[in-house]
């Protein structure tokens, strides 16, 4: 076993400056949800919940649809800060599973505060940003990438029971 002295000064290791990734666009998901449960004021913030009732997605070598049974949750922490936290499952038209988890961040202007305030769903383009962090569960075999790669997303609220997710690779 070999064991590293960390108090022993190393030598510095010359490198390159790191070039930054680039962000390959791998899937497009559509979501359709049913109609969001307000749970209420939770212990992390005011809390909404909804079911994905199915979807498509596409990418350049793979598609399929959005299966039914997955969830969507809302928490609202400030006016203008919202975490999501989204779970659902696509299956691919050779009849592959792909489990897909993600976190992400909705930033709000004061015009998108004040839509969401007035009860308007969803929130006119320009005046929110969203963003996710997805994960990917497959089994072995042709999509083992999608397991084995970083990816960040990007979410548009295009009507009140569809959301449109990008996903993107980073490569290096």
């Amino acid at each position: 076993m070999n064991i590293i002295d960390f108090k022993k000064p190393a030598k510095s290791a010359l490198r390159g400056h790191p070039s930054a990734p680039v962000l390959e666009k791998v899937l497009t998901v559509v979501l359709k949800t049913d109609v969001p449960v307000l749970m209420g004021i939770c212990s992390d913030g005011l809390r909404s919940n909804s079911m994905i009732l199915g979807g498509e997605f596409r990418g350049e070598f793979i598609s399929g649809s959005v299966l039914s049974g997955g969830s969507s949750s809302l928490v609202e922490l400030s006016a203008e800060l919202i975490f999501l936290d989204t779970r659902f499952t696509l299956i691919t038209q050779l009849g592959e599973l792909i489990n897909v988890e993600s976190r992400g961040v909705m930033l709000m202007d004061e015009a998108g505060q004040q839509e969401l305030q007035n009860g308007i769903w969803p929130i006119s383009e320009g005046h929110y940003q969203c963003t996710c962090t997805p994960r990917f569960q497959v089994s072995l075999g042709a999509n083992e990438w999608l397991d084995k790669s970083a990816f960040i997303g990007k979410i548009e609220y295009i009507h009140a029971n569809e959301t449109l997710m990008s996903f993107y690779r980073m490569k290096f």
